[in-house]
């Protein structure tokens, strides 16, 4: 029986949301003082936003798994270690995907939440600071 939809390489996603999802159980396990605690925040920020943009994204893009069920699993945990709601993340992406920068209307709105357009003026792109 196959288990993973496209190639077993995508094993290694799976290992990356869970090692994500060890990290703040292991140091709460672990009772690391607090200084140490805030050192550690930059990094696991990165992995948190890697995971985003790395398995979350692919998922949403190809599921995971052949069984639907264990794609529901892999979306639960996946949850749990990427801070964000997986079916919020799939709801933005592809209308982001649909929408694809988007100008904006007369209120500076885009459809595209991602859009370099969204709040901007003059049909010019908004500045990557806002």
């Amino acid at each position: 029986m196959k288990l993973f939809r496209y190639s077993s390489k995508d094993s290694y996603l799976i290992l990356y949301t869970l090692v994500t999802l060890s990290i703040p159980i292991a140091i709460a396990l672990l009772d690391i003082d607090f200084v140490t605690m805030l050192m550690c925040i930059p990094l696991y920020s990165l992995i948190v936003l890697n995971g985003q943009n790395s398995a979350l994204h692919y998922h949403t893009h190809w599921p995971t798994f052949v069984d639907r069920k264990h794609n529901e699993v892999y979306e639960i945990v996946a949850t749990m270690a990427y801070l964000l709601p997986q079916q919020w993340w799939k709801y933005a992406h592809l209308l982001h995907h649909k929408h694809n920068n988007d100008p904006a209307n007369s209120q500076g709105e885009c459809k595209d939440p991602t859009s370099i357009f969204y709040y901007s003026r003059g049909g010019k792109p908004r500045n990557f600071w806002k």
